[in-house]
C-alpha cells in the first residue's frame, strides 16, 4: 500500500508541473494583430475582442517535490528523482484589449498525451504513468509598459493563473500495470501562477506582413497539494512545485493582415517545449 500511494502522489506532482509552467503566450503586444479587425472594433469605442487558439508541446520537464508518509506517530519524508514527463495541451483564449496598452484574458482548454517516467528516491522503483484528458481554466493579462514607436520596440509585462484537478489513467511500477482508483480516494489541487516580461521588435516584411520577434523571462510557480488516506490509516501528504522556476523564452508573432496573426514560442533552458497558435481580432 505504501508503494502504491507513494507513486500515485508522484503521478499527481508530475502532471501538475507539466500543465502549469506553460508559455507566456503571444506577449509582444496587446493590440496584435494590428488594424480594425473583422468587426471594426477599436479602443476608442468598446475595445478590442480577440479569440486565440494555442497548442503547447512539452518534450521534457524535470520535477521536484517532498511528501510525508505517516502511519500513527511514525512519519517518513520522501522526494522524487530523475522524474520527467512529456505531453501537450490545447486551449482557447478569449481576450479583451483596451487603450492599446492593457489586455485581460480567460483560458479554457484540455490536457492530453501526458506520459511521465521516473524513480523514487527511497525504494528506487521505476514507474510510468499517464493522465486522462482533463479540463483546465485560467485568467491572465498583459500590459504595454513602454514603447519606442519610431524603432518599433516595446516592453511588455505578463501574468496568469491556472487551475485543474486531473485524474489518473494508467499506472505502472517496474513495468507491471497497477492502475486502480487511488486518484479517487485522494484530493489533488493545482494552483499555478506566473509573471514576467518581454521585449519585442517589429520588422515590416511586406505591404501587410509584419514579423515581431520577442524574448522574455518569467517566474513560474505551482502550489501543488495532494493527500490520501488508506484503509489502514496510512496518510500521504504532498507539498511540491516545479524544479526550475525561472524560465526564459523566445518567440515570434507574424501579423498576416489586420485581423489575423500567427505565433510560435520556444523554451529551451528550464523546459524543452514548443507552442504555436493563431489569433483573430474583432
Amino acid at each position: 500500500m505504501k508503494k502504491i500511494l507513494l507513486l500515485a502522489v508522484m503521478l499527481a506532482v508530475a502532471f501538475a508541473s507539466y500543465t502549469f509552467a506553460g508559455p507566456a503566450g503571444n506577449p509582444s503586444d496587446p493590440t496584435i494583430p494590428h488594424g480594425p479587425g473583422l468587426m471594426g472594433m477599436s479602443p476608442d469605442k468598446i475595445g478590442v475582442l480577440k479569440l486565440s487558439y494555442e497548442n503547447d508541446i512539452i518534450f521534457e520537464r524535470e520535477l521536484d517535490g517532498n511528501l510525508e508518509d505517516r502511519l500513527g506517530d511514525a512519519a517518513v519524508k520522501m522526494s522524487l528523482r530523475d522524474t520527467k514527463f512529456k505531453g501537450q495541451y490545447y486551449y482557447g483564449k478569449i481576450s479583451y484589449a483596451a487603450f492599446d496598452r492593457v489586455e485581460g484574458f480567460v483560458i479554457l482548454g484540455a490536457c492530453n498525451g501526458v506520459k511521465i517516467d521516473g524513480k523514487t528516491k527511497i525504494s528506487n522503483d521505476d514507474f510510468t504513468l499517464k493522465y486522462k484528458t482533463d479540463f483546465i481554466w485560467g485568467v491572465g493579462g498583459k500590459i504595454l509598459v513602454y514603447e519606442w514607436a519610431d524603432l518599433g520596440i516595446k516592453i511588455l509585462a505578463t501574468g496568469q493563473y491556472r487551475q485543474t484537478e486531473p485524474k489518473l489513467d494508467e499506472f505502472k511500477i517496474n513495468g507491471v500495470n497497477v492502475t486502480n482508483d487511488l486518484s479517487k480516494k485522494g484530493k489533488l489541487e493545482i494552483k499555478d501562477w506566473d509573471a514576467g516580461g518581454a521585449i519585442s521588435k517589429e520588422f515590416q516584411m511586406g505591404e501587410k506582413i509584419i514579423a515581431v520577434p520577442y524574448i522574455g523571462l518569467k517566474y513560474a510557480d505551482s502550489d501543488i497539494k495532494y493527500n490520501s488516506t488508506a484503509t489502514t490509516g496510512e496518510r500521504v501528504e504532498l507539498d511540491a512545485d516545479s524544479r526550475y522556476k525561472v524560465m526564459p523564452y523566445v518567440g515570434l508573432d507574424l501579423i498576416v493582415n489586420d485581423f489575423l496573426s500567427l505565433n510560435v514560442e520556444g523554451r529551451f533552458v528550464s523546459d524543452y517545449a514548443l507552442s504555436a497558435g493563431l489569433t483573430l481580432r474583432f
